[in-house]
């Protein structure tokens, strides 16, 4: 029963962690559901297209910093009566593009994930057994490399990153399970973490003043430097002092996968519509038990709103819809960027709502504020 409880978990952080990115990620992009393929010179190219870097016309440095000030999350554990939630501030991108003769290149790190939920809960499970339970998860996920992008022409733009991610979950579990006659507790402790490699090449066209089209392609590799530990103490009322004691280590083993993206924005009178579709392929780990948990392919659909600029602010907005079959992901943002010269700031707010379509996989509710700030030098 308790080990049915624990597997479960493993299910929750796979299934978060698979996302291309988890929460809005990017400078106007974030406010525009990420939708972003078709957009040229947003510092947030580096994520979306490299190729939109080739269409920056300045001699300048920009430095871009952005992020969650606050961020609610609300997390229903699946086989679980029980829900947790938490509330973090999380950087989500720091951005230095510069000029390297016609070209441009840019460092970059992003952040597109960062949660952490802590919750105990009493509840009865099958009506028989009295459950205390005490769940704490952590899930971390960097970002980052460097790109390099220029123009084949004035309407063709090409783009390149060499990046990475890196990835660090831990799960940690604490059940009391009790009826009249029976009490069974169980610890469990479980982290994994590794890093991929990856590659990441763009293309921007714009073919008229009123259309662009962008197309991407990620690739990364296998995972390396992976490593993963798991631990399970179980003890019964009949057997109070001779725990049960389970300790593995073991490589997740991480398969590689690639991500296909096309982008498109139309522009009518002062509106910019972008369009935007995703094609993400399965990964498969290994567990505790070495078994391999495949994931599931993933499809993302966004569109983005840009409004037209009143004096130095400008309105965005957005929607997306991901579905990977285990999870659907829906995506509303609003928000707006104000400029001033050439520097610009992006303020806004979201709500996503993941359902669970899959035993296995977790419902859960973000909603959360966002800016972003860009400055040339």
């Amino acid at each position: 029963m308790i080990r049915v409880l624990s597997f479960s978990l493993w299910f929750i952080v796979l299934g978060i962690y698979q996302s291309s990115f988890g929460y809005p990620t990017g400078h106007t992009e974030a406010m525009m559901a990420g939708a972003g393929i078709a957009l040229p010179a947003s510092p947030g190219n580096s994520l979306f297209n490299p190729a939109g870097l080739g269409f920056l016309n300045t001699n300048k440095l920009s430095v871009t910093v952005s992020g969650n000030a606050l961020e609610q999350q609300r997390v229903e554990f699946s086989g679980l009566n029980t829900s947790g939630s938490s509330t973090n501030l999380r950087p989500t991108l720091a951005n230095t593009i510069f000029p390297v003769g016609n070209n441009y290149a840019s460092f970059f790190v992003a952040a597109p994930i960062i949660s952490k939920i802590v919750q105990p809960s009493n509840f009865s499970l099958g009506g028989t057994y009295d459950v205390n339970s005490h769940l704490s998860m952590n899930v971390n996920a960097l970002v980052g490399g460097i790109s390099y992008s220029g123009l084949f022409n004035p309407d063709l733009a090409w783009g390149i990153v060499l990046g990475g991610l890196y990835i660090n979950q831990e799960v940690n579990s604490y059940y009391v399970i009790k009826n009249s006659t029976s009490l069974t507790t169980q610890f469990t402790q479980s982290y994994t973490k590794y890093t991929q490699a990856a590659i990441f090449p763009g293309l921007l066209w714009k073919a008229t003043d009123w259309y662009n089209l962008g197309i991407t392609v990620s690739v990364a590799t296998p995972s390396m430097l992976g490593s993963s530990e798991y631990y399970n103490s179980q003890t019964t009322s009949s057997t109070p002092t001779t725990p049960i004691e389970t300790t593995r280590s073991y490589d997740p083993s991480v398969t590689s996968y690639y991500d296909v993206g096309l982008g498109q924005l139309f522009k009518i009178q002062n509106h910019s519509i972008l369009l935007d579709v995703n094609y993400e392929s399965p990964q498969e780990q290994k567990n505790q038990d070495n078994e391999t948990i495949k994931g599931n392919d993933k499809w993302n659909y966004a569109i983005g709103w840009r409004g037209p600029k009143n004096q130095r602010w400008m309105p965005l907005a957005g929607f997306s819809y991901s579905n990977n079959q285990n999870t659907e992901t829906l995506l509303y943002t609003l928000g707006c960027s104000i400029s001033q010269r050439e520097n610009e700031v992006v303020l806004g707010a979201y709500f996503q709502k993941d359902n669970a379509q899959e035993k296995g996989a977790s419902a859960q509710e973000t909603i959360g504020l966002v800016f972003s700030s860009q400055v040339f030098y």
